[in-house]
């Protein structure tokens, strides 16, 4: 649904992937992504660096190559749990 999508832009952009959650009687209770904020920063940092868009997600992908999927994991988990007050189970543990 392209109207829902438009109103959880990122910088200007349809970025995925974008979670929001709603309430029963739908309110919003969080959005996420697409990126954790740590992610977010870097690929900022890179697109001011590479100007070939190919050599920039490559760069950025070694991110979560690296172990930056567990920063999402993280994130992802703690604002879930933040909005409901429901622990949830990260890859961790």
């Amino acid at each position: 649904n392209l109207d829902i999508m438009d109103q959880y832009l990122t910088d200007g952009n349809r970025s995925i992937p974008k979670l929001a959650a709603f309430s029963e009687e739908g309110n919003e209770r969080f959005t996420w992504g697409p990126r954790p904020e740590g992610a977010a920063q870097q690929f900022r940092t890179l697109t001011d660096q590479y100007d070939d868009k190919s050599e920039l997600i490559g760069e950025f992908l070694e991110h979560y190559e690296d172990g930056g999927w567990r920063e999402a994991d993280a994130e992802l988990a703690e604002t879930i749990q933040s909005a409901t007050e429901t622990p949830v189970p990260t890859a961790e543990g």
